[in-house]
């Protein structure tokens, strides 16, 4: 478990060294907010956690592994996202294709002609 006076020590010396988790956060997400985003969050994530974090352990690779996985949820979310609007849009054009296929189909003369014969009474004539 790191002391207090460490904590602040290692994280300020790791916190002055962020543009390197920003850059590889950057080639994952392709957006640089994004990636400073994660990147804080990551950070901040260490130092909720930091009461866990082992003496020995390495903090810098602690919260490259953090980075990782926030890229990682990140994309996960995207792909999804990518997903549902794939699907969004094959389902409006599926809609469209029905709807441009049936108007195509739709012979106006036809119906107006078996209305016609529909309406028209039988006339029986008595001879």
């Amino acid at each position: 478990m790191l002391k207090d006076s460490d904590s602040y020590h290692i994280f300020n010396e790791i916190f002055s060294q962020r543009d390197r988790f920003i850059r590889f956060a950057l080639c994952y997400v392709s957006n640089k907010e994004i990636a400073e985003d994660i990147v804080m969050d990551s950070f901040v994530y260490f130092w909720e956690n930091r009461a866990r974090v082992q003496t020995n352990e390495n903090i810098g690779a602690y919260i490259l592994l953090t980075v990782k996985h926030k890229c990682l949820d990140y994309l996960k979310q995207q792909k999804i996202q990518q997903e549902v609007q794939s699907k969004i849009y094959n389902d409006t054009l599926w809609n469209l294709n029905m709807s441009i296929a049936t108007l195509e189909a739709f012979d106006p003369y036809k119906i107006f002609l078996s209305l016609i014969h529909i309406s028209e009474p039988t006339r029986h004539w008595a001879i």
